[in-house]
């Protein structure tokens, strides 16, 4: 009875009291939970096994420090986090501090001619004055190569720029191609202007380029092609004023046989929408020629075949020894 009491225990191998010697006390003992031993059963091989390497699941994560003041951090605004310093942001600008784009606008003056810019807007009001080298030339270039497109460059200067309308007289004409797939080759047209402008400069008389001529292949063909626009939108940057003049087939054909002396070419000049308009249609003539007799003289070369010693840029560039200037040609 002391020692289930929790007396001190007694000496000896203890014994346990059966149900005839304290019932009460075994009765209650029967309700209440048994105590643990105080020395565990020894583990089993896999619980052994099982301790020495415990699973990842098993092992529980460690808990964060919560912050010291928590509702302070949660009601702080938030700040953007600050950008990393960029080693190129001090030689790139960014794009507010960029200029903005520039459109390329025509030269206010030309280096050759010295017309103003803001006085030379379109060539709607301008007169073209056709001098008979030039005719001639552009004419005999298109009956040497009738099977082919033909085109060349117009050489004159700004006569009288305070007139109204003001004149442009264009002195000479300069063949450049026979070869279709040459037409639209612009490093070829670049070569070619800048050597006619050098040439040109020399003289001292203030002569450029003012406009381009091209022939269509077909007789019957008398649109201005893209290729005769893009190349007339090019020399109108240099010269506001230029032209382009497109040969009709026709007409020359009268002109040699000598039953017109009209113009056998077609005058275009580019208008506000930036296009390329036939000049004259309303009834005006804003190209003329110098010499009233000059489709006369333009049947004498023909009766002569000048037509077949003319030369042009492709020719000289395939033979050096022509000149593409035609000196002694009209003689």
């Amino acid at each position: 009875m002391g020692a289930v009491m929790g007396l001190a225990p007694e000496t000896g191998p203890r014994s346990f009291p059966t149900a005839q010697q304290t019932p009460g006390v075994l009765a209650q003992a029967s309700r209440a939970p048994l105590a643990r031993s105080s020395s565990p059963a020894p583990p089993t091989r896999d619980q052994t096994l099982a301790l020495a390497s415990p699973s990842r699941h098993t092992q529980r994560p460690r808990p964060r420090p919560a912050p010291a003041d928590s509702t302070r951090v949660r009601d702080a605004p938030r700040r953007p986090p600050a950008a990393s310093p960029d080693p190129r942001a001090a030689r790139r600008p960014g794009r507010s501090e960029l200029a903005p784009a520039v459109r390329p606008q025509p030269a206010k003056n030309h280096p050759r001619i010295g017309i103003s810019g803001a006085t030379a807007e379109m060539g709607a009001d301008c007169r073209y004055e056709l001098a008979q080298a030039a005719y001639v030339k552009l004419a005999l270039h298109a009956l040497k190569h009738p099977a082919t497109a033909v085109n060349g460059l117009l050489v004159g200067r700004l006569v009288e720029p305070s007139s109204s309308p003001a004149v442009v007289s264009v002195i000479d004409a300069v063949p450049l191609s026979h070869h279709p797939h040459h037409l639209p080759l612009l490093p070829t047209l670049e070569l070619a202007l800048t050597l006619v402008e050098d040439h040109f400069a020399t003289q001292g008389e203030g002569l450029a380029v003012v406009g381009y001529y091209h022939a269509n292949p077909r007789c019957d063909d008398t649109d201005l092609p893209p290729v005769a626009k893009r190349v007339g939108d090019h020399i109108f940057r240099y010269f506001p004023r230029s032209a382009v003049l497109l040969v009709d087939n026709k007409k020359l054909e009268e002109a040699v046989k000598g039953k017109s002396r009209d113009p056998v070419a077609q005058l275009y000049t580019r208008d506000s929408s930036k296009s390329w308009r036939q000049a004259g249609s309303d009834g005006s003539s804003q190209l003329v020629l110098k010499e009233p007799s000059t489709n006369v003289v333009l049947a004498d070369h023909v009766t002569t075949k000048k037509w077949e010693k003319i030369v042009d840029f492709d020719d000289h560039l395939d033979d050096i020894s022509k000149d593409w200037l035609n000196p002694g040609l009209l003689d």
